[in-house]
């Protein structure tokens, strides 16, 4: 591979970091010499992907004209896929949604199923915004073969082990696709654009239906060897033995997770223990967020499941950041929504329990990006892929950015 195009794509991860940029701004952010900016912009503006911005920039009493990505020169489809319910959205090269289509579905409903309706999503999405997508990026709650674009025995997704997503998606739309983990994908996008923004050293994590997290160390996102680092939702809890749904017992999922208190408020509602979620139940099933409402109307005993399951989540994720020591801590999925409750629970037991050294001066933050997080994520993983040396050598070869590109190799950057 040749040096050049590694560079370039580092060129471009730098504007659209940081950008609009004069040259003597990209020299200082790269490393590269006056000759090799030049160089690396001309080959970008050949694929039509820069522009003079706006403005100027006086440095050392001269007037230099700073450089910007064409933020619309493309997009990508960005789909994620939770345990009920997906979202897809068209993002361009700054990171911003263009157009988004969400809608409710059952991830135990199985792969065609679920699949189908996101194909609907992306061909709505794409007539909306018109053109041709450069590529198709999916996420899932679940642990991802990266390579292969399969999940690998996933605990909230019956039905999927093994199955062929990132292909499949791939065919049915005519387009490169890729396939990440959703809580990896969420780090990245709080990284980039929110809660995390500044911290080399963070860690995010998911509460939702299940419990994920990704891990950020030195502004690099940490996949593991197998791609399943920051599956903390697996990590046991001391003194559980509540079986979970990957075949080992007392699991931090299988005891905090969303699917795991929604069972706790039906036996409570069933019981009698609570007059509160008894009402509710007369409408249908509980979930957790209906803990977290009776925990506003002062129910008790849903106040001390959320207090007992917020202090088993901050157990476990003591020994994360005794262990990572990350400056930031961001909490993110549906349960971190459910009230104040939980999250303080969380934030006294790590504190708790965390070396001294290592939560002096961690910051624990609710996510900032909300629903957006995810497709947000999502296209950066994509645009990582895209911009890698290996499409830009590609791309450069035909002189468009055309075609369905080799998004297999890891980007030396990620």
């Amino acid at each position: 591979m040749e040096r050049g195009s590694g560079d370039t794509g580092h060129v471009v991860r730098v504007l659209r970091g940081a950008g609009p940029l004069t040259r003597q701004d990209l020299m200082a952010h790269t490393g590269l010499t006056r000759a090799q900016v030049d160089q690396r912009l001309e080959q970008l503006r050949q694929l039509d992907l820069v522009e003079d911005g706006s403005g100027s920039v006086v440095t050392g009493g001269r007037r230099a004209r700073a450089i910007a990505l064409r933020r619309r020169a493309g997009y990508v489809l960005s789909v994620a896929l939770g345990a009920s319910g997906v979202t897809v959205a068209a993002v361009d090269l700054s990171g911003a949604i263009i157009d988004d289509q969400s809608q409710p579905v059952d991830i135990a409903a199985g792969p065609h199923e679920v699949l189908g309706v996101c194909v609907e999503l992306c061909q709505r999405v794409r007539d909306e915004v018109g053109g041709r997508p450069w590529a198709v990026g999916v996420t899932v709650p679940g642990p991802v073969d990266i390579d292969r674009g399969i999940v690998v025995s996933p605990p909230i997704m019956p039905g999927w082990d093994q199955f062929p997503i990132r292909d499949w998606l791939g065919d049915k739309l005519g387009l490169a696709a890729w396939l990440g983990n959703d809580a990896n994908a969420i780090a990245l996008g709080e990284y980039r654009y929110g809660a995390g923004k500044g911290h080399r050293n963070m860690v995010y994590v998911k509460l939702g239906s299940g419990i994920g997290s990704g891990i950020i160390m030195g502004g690099v996102l940490q996949h593991g060897d197998g791609g399943c680092a920051g599956d903390v939702g697996h990590l046991p809890v001391p003194g559980q033995t509540l079986p979970c749904r990957c075949g080992n017992i007392g699991c931090l999922e299988a005891v905090a997770g969303g699917f795991a208190l929604a069972r706790v408020a039906e036996e409570i509602a069933d019981s009698g223990r609570s007059s509160v979620l008894a009402a509710m139940r007369e409408n249908g099933p509980l979930n957790a967020a209906a803990l977290a409402r009776a925990a506003e109307h002062g129910d008790h005993e849903a106040l001390e499941v959320l207090q007992l399951a917020g202090a088993q989540i901050g157990e476990v994720l003591a020994f994360v950041v005794s262990l990572l020591n990350p400056s930031q801590l961001v909490i993110g999925g549906g349960l971190s929504y459910s009230g104040d409750v939980l999250l303080s629970s969380v934030r006294k037991s790590l504190y708790a329990r965390a070396l001294p050294l290592a939560s002096r001066d961690l910051l624990v933050r609710r996510a900032a990006l909300g629903e957006a997080g995810g497709v947000q994520g999502t296209a950066e993983l994509l645009y990582e892929r895209l911009f890698s040396p290996l499409v830009l050598e590609q791309w450069s070869k035909t002189g468009s950015l055309s075609g369905k590109p080799d998004l297999s190799l890891e980007p030396p950057f990620l």
